[in-house]
Order: structure tokens, then C-alpha cells, then sequence
């Protein structure tokens, strides 16, 4: 179990690391981190590890299922659909399941995409909900594994729901 939860742990920031290589490469600019924003951390199953990914990650004892926020500021910064499209390449096979606009309670428009697919041979799905204001990017990350899915999405709910950007 511990063997497989490390792996899966390993997949998910590996998407991340592809996911700033192409941003990096496609891009050619100066990537700064936000530091414009706010939100709460997921509770308990998820608790906080460090990633050089992202800017900040949590990861649930119980399934090993990973709440992420990777942001980018630049000038001349990417489209919402190259970020989502970098996510959605960093994913073998990946299908997108949806792709909607939903608002949060601060009044943030998002938009968000659920795929599914695998990474080093093992299932993924992966929630992304993308915002973008003046020269940055947000992105809130859900990655589980299928099985596991449903079972925490509530505090990724959560998680979007509490960001702001100030």
C-alpha cells in the first residue's frame, strides 16, 4: 500500500513538473508565483507536504489523492486553454470528460475541466479549474485516482470555493 501511494504521489507532481516545463518552454518569459491570492487549507484527510511543483499541495492520508494551486504570473501570460491543454498533454491517453465555467462564492469565474487517463501505467482523473487576472494564472488542482474520486471532491469543492484573489 505505502509503495503504491508513493507512486501515485510521484505521478501527480510529476503532471505538475510537465505541466511548468511546457509553460516554461512555450512561453519564454520571466514565470513568477502569485502572491496576490488566499484560500484555506483542505481539512483533514489532507494535510500539507512541500512540492517544488507547486506553490502549495496537500495530499489525503486516506487515499493519497493530491489539492494543489500552481500559478504563474507573466507578462503576456498564456490563454486559459493552453494552460488547460498543458494539463490535459501531460495526461497518456487523457479524455476530457467536461469542460464548464462555474463561479465561487467570491464571485471567481473558473474554468474547469475534468479528465481522465493514466500516468505511468496507473489510472488518473484530474480536476482543473483555471482562473486568470492581469498578468497571472491560477490553477487549482484535484488529482485521485478513479476509485477514489467522489469520495473527496468535497474538499476540492471547498478548497475552490474559499479563493480570492486580493
Amino acid at each position: 500500500m505505502k509503495k503504491n501511494t508513493t507512486k501515485f504521489i510521484i505521478i501527480c507532481f510529476s503532471i505538475l513538473f510537465l505541466c511548468q516545463c511546457v509553460s516554461v518552454r512555450i512561453a519564454k518569459k520571466e514565470i513568477e508565483p502569485a502572491k496576490n491570492y488566499k484560500i484555506e487549507n483542505p481539512v483533514k484527510p489532507f494535510e500539507l507536504m512541500s512540492s517544488p511543483f507547486a506553490d502549495l499541495s496537500w495530499k489525503s492520508i486516506k487515499t493519497s489523492s493530491v489539492i494543489a494551486i500552481q500559478t504563474e504570473c507573466a507578462k503576456g501570460l498564456r490563454s486559459i486553454s493552453t494552460v488547460e491543454n498543458d494539463y490535459i498533454q501531460s495526461i497518456e491517453g487523457a479524455r476530457v470528460i467536461h469542460k464548464k465555467n462555474l463561479v465561487n462564492k467570491n464571485k471567481i469565474e473558473f474554468s474547469q475541466i475534468l479528465t481522465q487517463g493514466k500516468s505511468e501505467n496507473k489510472d488518473l482523473k484530474l480536476m482543473v479549474n483555471t482562473f486568470q487576472k492581469e498578468n497571472c494564472s491560477y490553477s487549482l488542482l484535484y488529482f485521485a485516482e478513479p476509485a477514489n474520486f467522489e469520495s473527496e471532491i468535497k474538499y476540492f469543492d471547498f478548497f475552490t470555493n474559499t479563493f480570492e484573489v486580493q
